[in-house]
């Protein structure tokens, strides 16, 4: 082969990554939703509930029992709750007299294999109010939803499919819509048998990750505040040098909160989108960002994108680190979102 022939096998070889590197972010952009298409003009316009209605919404992730859901923004999750026989009261949502309140209904003797509309009756009997309850399905495991008959007070009794005789219930009296929204984000976590255990003593934190995968620690960074990282991806990719979907856990030297963060080194401008801005940002794309609740600590969340990845980042505060747990889409994939939240539903802090 001449030089001239190898200088074109180069070039062509060139163009084929940035192709594969383009195509991986379009393809991130649009399943995001961030490239808006036009609808097709001969829809029917009935109107349709939009998952964007709780786009904005917090995440509240329980890892003792397995499970999320979404609750409106201006709600705030208190876990200061009295603890009651048989029951473990979770968490309650509130903002004035709007309230959300979670518990596990555990280890009642009348309720060993029962159906969920049989508790709900044994539960609410006494209440005082007129109520109605309704078998269904909720996170494809068996429920009951009840409902007064004036329609002030609803709540949901969800069957556990992992735990015998525990029960999920949610309450709440901000309505027949809201109460429907909050139950279509509600879903258990898969079950970690065989997941392994990460713990860091010099930056005290720990978290769980599937036992199928591997993990690789490095220290320090081009960039200064990034002071250290682990990432977690699938046995498979453990000889691969670079650009495979991973999980990682990035400690970022700041006094910051996430917020403030974000802010100062977040830009909403797509570095495909050939856009001006007056500074270089760590992150560029930025979008979707909410406050999530993961067990008792807080976090912020939001979506950056690259020239050929784009992350899902959800940065928790401890001192003067920032905690950033990321999930990166690549050319090859991205880790499920659903291991993502369950490696999430673990991550706490220790001493």
């Amino acid at each position: 082969m001449n030089k001239n022939s190898k200088g074109f096998a180069h070039f062509f070889l060139v163009v084929v990554i940035v192709v594969i590197g383009i195509g991986g972010l379009l393809y991130y952009s649009w399943q995001r939703g961030l490239i808006k298409t036009k609808p097709n003009q001969e829809i029917s316009p009935t109107p349709t509930v939009s998952s964007n209605e709780t786009a904005d919404w917090k995440t509240y992730i329980n890892s003792d029992y397995g499970f999320q859901f979404s609750f409106p923004p201006n709600l705030a999750a208190n876990h200061d709750i009295k603890e009651e026989q048989y029951y473990d009261n979770l968490v309650e949502m509130l903002f004035e007299s709007q309230q959300i309140f979670v518990r596990a209904i555990q280890n009642v003797d009348i309720y060993q294999e029962a159906e969920p509309e049989m508790v709900a009756n044994r539960e609410f009997s006494d209440s005082g109010f007129e109520y109605g309850v309704k078998s269904e399905k909720i996170a494809n495991s068996p429920a009951a939803v009840i409902k007064t008959k004036d329609e002030d007070y609803f709540a949901a009794i969800i069957s556990h499919p992992l735990k015998e005789n525990v029960f999920i219930q949610i309450s709440t009296n901000l309505g027949s819509n809201t109460f429907e929204q909050v139950i279509s984000t509600f879903k258990f976590l898969p079950k970690q048998s065989d997941w392994r255990v990460y713990k860091n003593g010099k930056y005290g934190f720990e978290v769980k990750y599937p036992g199928n995968f591997f993990f690789e620690e490095s220290g320090g960074s081009n960039y200064p505040p990034f002071e250290f990282s682990v990432r977690f991806a699938e046995n498979q990719y453990e000889e691969a040098e670079y650009n495979y979907p991973d999980i990682s856990i990035i400690v970022i030297d700041s006094p910051l909160s996430p917020r403030d963060f974000l802010n100062e080194n977040g830009s909403e401008d797509s570095v495909i989108e050939e856009k001006k801005v007056d500074k270089d940002y760590l992150y560029y794309g930025v979008g979707n960002r909410k406050e999530i609740k993961i067990n008792n600590l807080d976090a912020l969340q939001f979506e950056s994108l690259a020239v050929s990845t784009g992350t899902i980042h959800t940065m928790f505060k401890k001192g003067g680190f920032i905690f950033d747990v990321t999930n990166r889409l690549t050319g090859v994939g991205e880790v499920p979102k659903e291991i993502y939240n369950q490696v999430l539903s673990t991550f706490k802090f220790v001493e």
